[in-house]
């Protein structure tokens, strides 16, 4: 029976289990003190005094948007994305539109970024595609020649990458972050909101918790900051609180995050090599300025659906990101103009196994299939 090698699997050592048996035995297992130490080391990490807690990447993206108030107006982002992207933009109150794709990284590309932004876009969220930083300077120039939109980064994908020794996540108003099993980090799920704004860090605070702008629940709250049930909303809001174990899951994970993103990076240089040279296949690279975080690693080709195939057959999943956003019914009034790069991208793409679980043997594997494929009459 052939060992199957999974498209991606976390990995938890002794550290994150102790971290969680202490919070379990501590008898407070809801957001408190390791959610209030989980943003304080993560803001600390980025260089950046605001960190928000919660309880999905999805629900980074969903706050940060409806802390800009964008309802009624536009929001310019790519359309390679996953769905939570354009879900995130409508549920805050806006529409999104979609802009085309660079050819090598898949992220959004600046001039396209430029065309999209009319009268009635409020913001631009930007992904860094797979940990690929994407090009923050020539859109922060877009965006403030249209008047100053602000941009917010989609670093779910991106943490611990840098572009030009400045980390991802930096750059922007607010930038987004996602601990699901699949990213660089993990805290089971969860999500970060990172800030430079007190007053936008305040705002995602309450709109967290319901709209309530004190503290209402926790350990001690009663005695430090009044009556637990006198508490006053000036906006609905929601709740979207990480709680204590998955937070003390981060801080585990968040101590390891250099480490497993440098066995990304051999694994991703162990397929440039093994790879290189193959007609009909292309392969991502990273930029010179860039240290990606390589989430993902997307090779292009023609033959995509029977190399899956062929990959399934020897045991190795993979997977395709992304169905383009404007292709599902409810997003596709927001493709006001032809995205050739991203419509020729999408047939193409198909993402190999990368994570700090995977040994050299299967690193192997994966290289001997796909060289396999190739090798056979196309």
């Amino acid at each position: 029976m052939i060992e199957l090698i999974p498209f991606y699997r976390p990995v938890f050592e002794e550290a994150e289990r102790g971290a969680v048996e202490r919070v379990l035995s501590g008898g407070w297992p809801g957001m408190g003190p390791k959610v209030e130490e989980f943003e304080r080391r993560f803001a600390d990490r980025l260089g950046l005094p605001y960190a928000v807690a919660v309880s999905s990447g999805t629900a980074a993206l969903h706050l940060a948007l409806a802390a800009l108030d964008i309802e009624g107006g536009e929001v310019a982002t790519s359309s390679l994305a996953f769905v939570a992207v354009p879900q995130s933009i409508v549920l805050a109150g806006g529409s999104p539109i979609f802009c085309d794709v660079e050819p090598d990284t898949l992220n959004i590309d600046p001039e396209s970024l430029r065309v999209a932004l009319g009268p009635r876009v409020k913001a631009a969220l930007v992904a860094h595609q797979g940990g690929h930083p994407a090009d923050m300077e020539a859109l922060l120039e877009v965006c403030r020649g249209a008047g100053g939109i602000p941009l917010v980064e989609d670093a779910a994908q991106a943490c611990g990458a840098e572009r030009k020794g400045r980390q991802a996540g930096t750059f922007g108003v607010m930038a987004c972050f996602s601990f699901d099993p699949a990213k660089n980090m993990t805290c089971g799920e969860g999500g970060m909101v990172v800030t430079r704004s007190r007053e936008l860090w305040q705002r995602l605070r309450e709109l967290r918790w319901f709209g309530i702008s004190k503290e209402t629940a926790g350990p001690g709250h009663e005695a430090l900051r009044g009556r637990s049930w006198y508490y006053n909303v000036e906006r609905p809001g929601f709740k979207y609180l990480m709680s204590d174990i998955n937070a003390a899951l981060g801080l585990a994970q968040l101590e390891r995050l250099d480490s497993m993103n440098r066995r990304r990076e051999e694994i991703a240089a162990a397929y440039r090599e093994g790879l290189e040279g193959i007609p009909g296949l292309s392969l991502p690279q990273a930029r010179a300025d860039t240290r990606c975080a390589w989430q993902r690693f997307v090779v292009q080709t023609d033959f995509r659906e029977p190399l899956l195939d062929h990959l399934a057959s020897r045991g190795i999943e993979a997977g395709v990101h992304y169905l383009p956003a404007h292709y599902y019914e409810p997003y596709r009034s927001g493709a006001l103009r032809p995205m050739p790069v991203c419509e020729r991208a999408w047939k193409r793409v198909l993402s190999l196994p990368i994570y700090p679980a995977l040994t050299d043997s299967q690193a192997a594997r994966v290289i001997s299939a796909v060289r396999e494929f190739f090798s056979s009459s196309r």
